[in-house]
């Protein structure tokens, strides 16, 4: 009989969230959320769950929250999830560099090339159009090399330079420069 209880009253605050969260009550919706919150023991769940909330109520802050969710779900192996948090993110934000670095290294581990050819393809052009500098890009380059050989995909630098092959056209010579060093940290 306690547990039944229990189980109602849970059922009853994710109602009363849900209502809240429709009324646009932002406040009272993140108090409801802190306290079921507790109950909830995937921390990862927990950050995408508070990062749904603000993303309903247009706060800049629900990024910040899926990429906590995505970081945890990727430690946890849970690569999937942390895609679907990360393509979430990525549709939000399509200029973001730490999700396309994170996207890039969980479609090497889960060996979808064709994916992982598309972003890199699209870092390489937020590269070129300056929204992403050298450095940034060197690091993700750097990043998905130590991924790689942790998680032993030695295909990833085929990978790289076949999307490569078809983007060289399109860039400027200092800019296919730089994209070249940065693959060259993945050989």
């Amino acid at each position: 009989m306690f547990v039944e209880k229990k189980s109602d009253r849970t059922s009853v605050a994710w109602y009363k969230l849900a209502v809240l969260i429709a009324r646009r009550e932002r406040e009272k919706a993140l108090n409801v959320y802190r306290l079921l919150s507790h109950s909830i023991e995937d921390r990862a769940y927990a950050l995408q769950l508070e990062g749904d909330i603000l993303w309903s109520f247009d706060d800049a802050r629900a990024v910040e929250k899926y990429q906590q969710a995505a970081f945890l779900y990727k430690e946890e192996k849970k690569w999937v999830n942390a895609i679907a948090v990360c393509e979430h993110v990525f549709m939000m934000d399509s200029n973001n560099a730490d999700v396309l670095g994170m996207l890039l290294m969980l479609y090497t581990g889960i060996d979808w090339q064709d994916r992982f050819q598309d972003r890199f393809k699209v870092l390489v052009r937020l590269f070129d159009k300056g929204l992403i500098s050298e450095p940034k890009y060197l690091q993700i380059m750097q990043d998905l090399h130590e991924w790689s050989m942790q998680i032993d995909k030695k295909s990833v630098s085929k990978w790289v330079k076949s999307a490569l092959d078809t983007e060289k056209k399109n860039l400027s010579d200092s800019v296919l420069n730089a994209v070249e060093r940065g693959v060259k940290k993945l050989l």
